[in-house]
């Protein structure tokens, strides 16, 4: 019997690449055959653009993403970690979990305007929402227009605003343009730009995790509303809940306002530190009178601070006003140390008037200290510069505790008077109704009022070491220290001296009611 030849013939060049293709796709008549992978050898970036496709491979200018959604598909699955946006994006934005690492999302920073990067939220489009182990950067870009802010940090995700990214124009009811959920991260760094969201609480930022601002970052014009019942309103620029936050290398927050912090509002469990030339400035404080009732609002210029706030290096709360603690309002709970040559000035606590006429407010120009809320100040740290019509530097409650070490002073501050409604004009220096202790080489000094030049003291001053009140000027009584009904002074009173009055130059104590 003849063999039969079962050798297949021999195959043209062509028929091979043919065959290859059919054995990498499979079953070519059932399944279909998946694009050949993207060569991306020299490839730096991918690319977005409003009019592009998201067949095409993304890898250049010419032929870029649709969506931000495929390019950040893309690139968590690839090497290549940059993604340039051109122009307007105005799809829905992604939620994006596990990238691996750090993804980049930028614009051309010499892009002409019509190139400028922008994503701009859909109407009631999400905010741009990070999650999971995922790290994203931003760079050179404008996010704009949610309505449920315009980016949410959620458990386990990093995102940083990085040079020339900007979150602005964005509202939701906490956390209008940037909401941080507990176990998120978010820095700022590099002239990263919060501006312009509004929010119930929390305007820029809301945070619930960990806020790191560096490097000239800046939270800028933000602001709260209330509710009819007077709910929310804390946190003009930012909001912090069991949250760590930290300002370090200039950056600032600067003329947010609220009803309740309108720069930063720190609830009971958290903590701010300011350093390395930080600030807080020139946010204001705004209030609601409704008719028959107690005005809402009105306290902490610069911060309400119900938790910790530690300043450091040169930092500075300033320019900020309200209408009780125009610098910083310490809460019950809160606890306000000052350090190094850090220093709360030129901030205001002004009135306010109820719906009946009445005045209110002008308590602590530069701090108030409420309930049991505590200052320590040491180093060279300093309340100076600061107005208000009850204590020009500061104010405190009966329960309150103020403790002045090192070489910290309270200086050059004034306490003015509404001569129409003869409200104010008291302690200069600062309002004393707690405990007050002055130790080292700290002192009040320089502070002018109409009465208490220094100190208007209803409770205790307590004077340690080479501690000072001098050189300070009330117009009528009691230069130094002012002593009314409850009032004392332990210690050496010699340290008192070398202020001015009409009467009772250094103290003067109240014999009537």
């Amino acid at each position: 019997m003849a063999k039969i030849d079962v050798r297949m013939p021999a195959l043209r060049a062509g028929t091979v690449a043919a065959l290859a293709v059919a054995l990498v796709c499979g079953f070519v008549v059932l399944a279909g055959c998946a694009s050949a992978p993207v060569d991306l050898t020299g490839v730096t970036s991918y690319y977005v653009r409003a009019n592009g496709k998201d067949k095409n491979a993304g890898i250049s200018e010419e032929k870029p993403f649709k969506t931000l959604a495929k390019a950040v598909e893309a690139a968590s699955g690839s090497t290549v970690k940059t993604i340039t946006v051109l122009g307007t994006l105005n799809s829905a934005l992604p939620e994006i979990t596990n990238t691996g690492a750090e993804i980049v999302i930028t614009g051309k920073p010499d892009a002409a305007a019509r190139d400028k990067a922008v994503l701009q939220i859909p109407k009631e489009g999400k905010a741009f929402n990070a999650g999971g182990d995922s790290r994203i950067r931003f760079e050179h870009i404008t996010i704009t227009g949610g309505e449920l802010s315009g980016i949410q940090v959620n458990e386990g995700a990093t995102v940083t605003l990085g040079q020339g990214a900007v979150v602005s124009g964005n509202s939701r009811r906490y956390g209008g343009g940037i909401l941080v959920i507990k176990g998120g991260t978010l820095v700022m760094s590099g002239n990263a730009l919060v501006t312009k969201n509004h929010a119930d609480s929390g305007g820029g930022i809301f945070t619930v995790g960990t806020l790191l601002m560096k490097d000239d970052a800046l939270v800028s014009e933000n602001d709260v509303g209330m509710t009819d019942d007077g709910k929310d309103g804390q946190g003009g620029g930012v909001y912090a809940e069991n949250a760590e936050v930290t300002l370090e290398g200039n950056a600032a927050v600067v003329k947010n306002s609220g009803f309740w912090g309108g720069g930063i509002y720190i609830n009971p469990k958290s903590a701010l530190v300011m350093r390395d030339s930080a600030s807080i400035r020139e946010n204001t404080i705004r209030f609601k009178a409704p008719k028959g009732g107690a005005h809402i609002g009105g306290s902490g210029g610069g911060v309400y601070l119900a938790g910790s706030l530690t300043m450091r290096a040169a930092s500075a709360v300033s320019g900020n006003k309200a209408a009780y603690g125009g610098g910083i309002l310490v809460g019950s709970t809160g606890g306000l140390v000052m350090e190094d040559r850090s220093v709360v000035k030129g901030n205001t606590a002004g009135t306010g008037t109820e719906s009946d006429g009445t005045l209110f407010g002008g308590f602590g120009g530069g701090v108030s200290l409420a309930g049991t809320g505590k200052l320590t100040m040491r180093g060279e740290s300093s309340l100076s510069g600061n107005e208000g019509l009850f204590g020009g530097g500061l104010r405190t409650d009966p329960d309150s505790q103020a403790v002045l070490e090192g070489k910290a002073s309270i200086k050059n501050n004034s306490a003015t008077q509404n001569n129409e409604k003869k409200y104010g004009g008291n302690g200069g220096g600062g309002v004393i109704q707690g405990t007050f202790t002055l130790r080292d080489a700290a002192q009040v000094s320089g502070n002018t009022a109409r009465y208490s030049g220094g100190i208007d003291l209803y409770g205790k001053l307590i004077l340690e070491g080479n501690a000072k009140v001098t050189g300070n000027t009330a117009t009528v009584d009691g230069g130094g220290v002012y002593i009314n009904k409850g009032g004392s002074v332990t210690g050496d009173s010699s340290l008192i001296g070398g202020n001015k009055a009409d009467e009772g130059a250094d103290i003067f104590t109240k014999t009537e009611d």
